[in-house]
């Protein structure tokens, strides 16, 4: 099925705001360079103001968005701090606030709600991603030819990026990392989503630039996506949420296989002597110690445990207040009370019939391949995650009702026009 969206008016400063918020998080993710991502933020804020005064009447929200919303803004904090209190985390210094924050721009995603913004909210997500991919891209090109290296320093030396090589079995890997690339991963989804709509020289052209930008980024999550997503896609396209069955089954089979070939590359890649690997497999006697609390079971240790819990200071580095291991981190943090909200939402976005009926199925892999990397990386809670999430939550919010099929042509609630060619 392809789904032709067509550009709806929003005003010009709604459409700006939301355009310098996806390029100030992707650029200036910790709001470092002249405090850009602190700007777009509040600018956004009083659009969103303003847009609710003059047309709240036309905001819908959905059952989804409002769990969705009460989730990330009203459950997470004030159930964390609560633990916190009632168990001793707020006695020391608090760090622990990305839970907290993720809270300001699953609030950003209200405008998207507003007739018209959710089409402005996806090309700026588009644009702003194929901008950091050709900005990756630069970069390889600059360091590998130790030319204008100032460019890709400026992005170092600001916290917004880090360059440089690693090595498995004597095959070295160039990595360009910006903190935004695990952000490429929906790039990839789009693009592959687009080349099986509508085949085409330039669908062909920015489907190899994320391929690259991603591989690139130079993690091996993202090496290995950057290769085997558009597959996953394929199958997602073609059989819908039976995708995930097969790509299963086809992991399952490729570890068959590894057991008979020796890849060097790929066994030192993900071999347990690894110095990433043996950290986070060494995270888990200590999880399984403090899990034998039947009390964090069931409810968690909330914000800030690092401060009151020897077992988990003793785990993490000067200055963390978490480890990569996400999943792991929110059963934790929430219990299983807390936690089983948080992978129902992360599940809906992934498999729910909505995504399909709505103008961005490609979401739905895209979500799902973003929380499969999630889990060994500290991605969901970041300004980046929230983003996706946020634009994923409105996009379901506005999907077309089950009969969309019915018509050739349907005003949507964005305030925009999609064609259905079956």
């Amino acid at each position: 099925m392809y789904y032709h969206i067509e550009k709806s008016k929003s005003p010009s400063l709604g459409i700006l705001s939301v355009y310098l918020l996806w390029f100030a998080c992707l650029f200036d993710p910790i709001g470092q360079i002249f405090h850009i991502k602190f700007i777009a933020i509040g600018f956004l804020f009083v659009v969103l103001g303003l847009t609710v005064v003059i047309e709240n009447f036309k905001i819908r929200l959905g059952v989804f968005y409002i769990f969705s919303f009460v989730l990330f803004v009203i459950f997470i904090p004030v159930y964390g701090l609560l633990l916190a209190v009632l168990r001793g985390g707020i006695s020391g210094e608090f760090i622990d606030t990305s839970y907290i924050s993720a809270a300001v721009y699953m609030i950003c995603s209200l405008l998207y709600l507003a007739p018209g913004y959710m089409w402005w909210a996806y090309r700026a997500l588009i644009t702003s991603l194929r901008l950091l991919s050709v900005v990756i891209l630069v970069s390889f090109i600059f360091t590998a030819t130790d030319m204008f290296t100032d460019f890709v320093f400026f992005f170092v030396s600001n916290g917004v990026a880090y360059i440089g090589e690693r090595e498995y079995a004597g095959v070295s890997f160039y990595y360009i990392y910006f903190i935004a690339s695990p952000m490429l991963i929906f790039l990839l989804c789009h693009e592959t989503w687009k080349m099986l709509d509508s085949p085409s020289i330039k669908s062909c052209a920015t489907l190899l630039l994320s391929i690259s930008a991603l591989f690139l980024s130079g993690t091996r999550a993202s090496i290995i996506l950057s290769l085997c997503a558009p597959v996953f896609v394929w199958m997602w396209y073609r059989f819908g949420r039976g995708a995930i069955a097969l790509i299963f089954c086809s992991i399952a089979l490729l570890m068959v296989a590894l057991l008979f070939i020796d890849v060097p590359v790929v066994s030192e890649m993900f071999g347990a002597s690894e110095q990433s690997n043996a950290t986070k497999i060494g995270y888990l006697s200590s999880y399984e110690e403090i899990f034998n609390s039947p009390l964090t079971v069931l409810f968690g240790q909330g914000f800030n445990a690092h401060f009151w819990s020897p077992v988990l200071q003793s785990m993490l580095p000067e200055g963390a207040s978490k480890t990569e291991l996400t999943y792991l981190e929110m059963f934790r943090v929430f219990g299983l009370f807390g936690s089983g909200f948080l992978i129902f939402l992360l599940a809906y976005l992934s498999i729910s019939g909505k995504v399909a009926r709505s103008n961005y199925p490609w979401t739905a892999p895209a979500m799902f391949l973003y929380s499969a990397v999630s889990a060994i990386n500290p991605y969901i809670f970041s300004s980046n995650g929230m983003l996706l999430i946020g634009f994923s939550t409105a996009a379901i919010a506005l999907a077309p009702s089950n009969n969309v099929g019915k018509s050739s042509r349907h005003n949507l609630d964005d305030g925009s026009i999609v064609s259905n060619r079956l």
